[in-house]
């Protein structure tokens, strides 16, 4: 499978075609998060602050994210990130 065949990009939702081991825990051995910047919205990418720049980034269940919202890093391909939103958790980074 090409790199660029990671994310279903002509699906309504952006799902994984192969299950993944996030590449986060291979580069830091823990889960990172980040901070919306730019909301995501259903189908479109927006922007994460994470590490001292911004990335693209897209919702693992294609709903809205507002800016503000503190996410985890799941996945990436080349510039951009899967998200996922953090749920009932105080602990913020970014």
């Amino acid at each position: 499978m090409k790199k660029s065949d990671r994310f279903a990009i002509n699906t309504a939702s952006y799902e994984q075609k192969e299950p993944y081991s996030s590449q986060q825990y291979l580069m830091f051995g823990h889960k990172e998060r980040a901070k919306v910047v730019r909301d995501i919205l259903p189908g479109r990418r927006g922007r994460i602050a994470w590490g001292n720049t911004t990335w693209f980034a897209l919702s693992n269940e294609n709903i809205y994210l507002p800016a503000g919202t503190i996410v985890d890093l799941l996945d990436r391909d080349g510039n951009t990130w899967l998200v996922q939103a953090v749920v009932n958790d105080s602990s913020h980074a970014a």
